[in-house]
Parts: structure tokens; C-alpha cells; sequence
């Protein structure tokens, strides 16, 4: 069953608004690393991100309010050289519901270590979908669309190909702004590489891997715990394709940052032909964590 969009009226949001729309996403500011600055202008800060975010219509679908994809985005000031200059980590992630169940997996993990923006308390936080305003504003929408894109694409196979066009669009509009992580040539793994990663065909089977890894494996857990791991075996095999294009691409090793400890659990619990497949498939298609599927030999009972 594919994810219902319907309206939600009248829902009133933690911070006092009242609009439906597609996300319920915490905001953190932390400033900690700023000695003696007045809190009020982060406070100020924290409540713009929050009301930006969790205010705004992103899509044209209906959603109730149980539907909202829950995301959090934690926003660090590494140094403030003015009053209204900011240097800052932005770290997002977003997560999705398993059906008949109240375990929600990571679809989406991700820390961007370059963000510069101004802003000063107060100020309104403006954006466009057809031209670039601020950099504040565009990266957060870039995320929004990321996010939107990894959900869609988790309920219908390449259901998120809108939002990954969206995220471009942001790309594309911020090319002359000269802030950093839009451009192609300072970095392979910026916001502009991502998005040309996941709209490029030489990397569909990850996306695909996303709608088999939870509708055709987790999804089908509460009804029958073996087909579920039999589609999550599938959605491994579909990364593989995507590894013999470019073994350890950026999206690949982003998958398995939101996915490698979640995999260790459920195939713990597995028969034994499906871990030896499982280890197989891990240890060949993320090198990275290699060592940590060792656990899942050991068994201890997955989900």
C-alpha cells in the first residue's frame, strides 16, 4: 500500500502555527562554540529554520497529519566573524515508519561541514524555487528536497525523481552565488555531486534498492519476517549492480551510513544460508564497515 497524501486541517504545530504540510522537523541551533554571544539572535535563528521549514508547502500532494516525515536538522556555528556572518555544520537526517510496526528506519544521514550565511535576528527567511536569494535558505531547501526525494522514492521505484529535479533546480540557481558546495569542481562529495549522483542512470539501482530495501523487506515484516529479509537481500543485490558501475560511489557509502547497523540486526536473526549471503554482499559492497558484519554471524536475534 503506497503512502496516502491527505490534507491535514487545522493542525497546530509545536511552536503555535496552524498549516498542513509535509515535514515535522526539529531544529536545533547550537552555539556552544561561540564564548559570549547574546543567545537571543540563535533563539531567533532556531524559530526562523523551524517556521521556514515546518510552514511551508514543498509539494502539491495531500498529507495527514500521521503522514508528515519526520526529520531533524542541527545546525552548529563553528565561528561568527560579524554580527551577521555565520560559519556552520549542518547535520540532517530524516526517518521513515515500517509498516505495522513502531520502528522507524534512517532513510537519510548526513553532516555538510561547509555552510556560510548571513542573517540577523528577525530577519525573514525568503526563498524561490526559480532564483537564489540567500545561502541560508538554499541549502535548507536543498535538504527539504533531499529529504522529500528519499521518501518518495522509499514508497514507489524512483517515486522521488520530482524532488531530485527539485534539489538540481536549487543547484542550478546558486551556480553564481560563489558560496561553497554548489559548484562542480570543489569536491566530488558537495551538494552538487549528490544530486547529479542520484539523477544519474549509472546509479539507479541505489534508488531502487531504497523503494525494495522497505516496501519489499521491511515492510513485509509484520506479515512475514522471511520475505522481508528476502527483500532486503534483493534491495543489497540492486546496490551491487550500482558498486560494479562505481564500486564505493558517495550515494552507495551514504546508503550504508543510514543502513549498516540496522542490516546487522535483522540479519542476525536470519537463517544461516541468509547470512552467509548477507556478510557476502556487505563485505563486497561496503568496505567500510567489513569488519562490523562479522556480527552478523554471531547471531543474537534480529528485529
Amino acid at each position: 500500500m503506497l503512502k496516502a497524501k491527505m490534507l491535514a486541517l487545522g493542525l497546530v504545530l509545536s511552536m503555535g502555527f496552524s498549516k498542513a504540510q509535509e515535514l515535522n522537523c526539529s531544529v536545533q541551533i547550537n552555539s556552544q562554540q561561540i564564548q559570549g554571544s547574546e543567545r537571543t539572535i540563535y533563539d531567533a535563528m532556531q524559530r526562523s529554520v523551524y517556521e521556514f521549514i515546518n510552514t511551508r508547502r514543498w509539494t502539491n500532494d495531500k498529507y495527514a497529519p500521521h503522514e508528515r516525515i519526520e526529520c531533524s536538522m542541527l545546525i552548529t556555528i563553528d565561528a561568527q566573524p560579524a554580527v551577521d556572518q555565520f560559519n556552520t555544520t549542518f547535520q540532517i537526517s530524516s526517518n521513515r515508519p515500517v509498516y505495522g510496526s513502531t520502528y522507524k528506519s534512517t532513510l537519510f544521514r548526513y553532516q555538510d561541514a561547509n555552510v556560510n550565511f548571513q542573517y540577523l535576528q528577525f530577519d525573514v527567511l525568503n526563498y524561490s524555487d526559480n532564483a537564489y536569494l540567500s545561502n541560508l535558505t538554499s541549502v535548507i531547501a536543498y535538504y527539504v528536497y533531499v529529504i522529500l526525494a528519499y521518501d518518495y522514492d522509499s514508497y514507489s521505484p524512483m517515486g522521488g525523481t520530482e524532488y531530485w529535479q527539485k534539489a538540481l533546480q536549487v543547484v542550478n540557481n546558486a551556480q553564481s552565488s560563489g558560496d561553497a558546495g554548489w559548484q562542480s569542481g570543489s569536491s566530488r562529495q558537495n551538494r552538487y555531486w549528490f544530486v547529479q549522483y542520484n539523477l544519474d542512470p549509472r546509479y539507479e539501482g541505489i534508488r531502487k534498492a531504497i523503494y525494495t530495501y522497505h516496501r519489499k523487506g521491511f515492510d513485509q515484516m509484520a506479515d512475514n519476517v522471511m520475505k522481508g529479509r528476502e527483500g532486503m537481500l534483493d534491495a543489497l543485490e540492486q546496490v551491487q549492480q550500482s558498486h560494479q558501475n562505481e564500486p564505493n560511489s558517495f550515494i552507495q557509502r551514504l546508503f550504508f551510513t543510514a543502513k549498516h547497523e540496522e542490516l546487522i540486526n535483522v540479519f542476525k536473526g536470519g537463517e544461516p544460508n541468509e547470512k552467509t549471503l548477507a556478510v557476502q554482499l556487505l563485505q563486497e559492497i561496503d568496505p567500510a564497515n567489513i569488519s562490523k558484519y562479522d556480527r552478523i554471524k554471531q547471531g543474537g536475534g534480529g528485529r
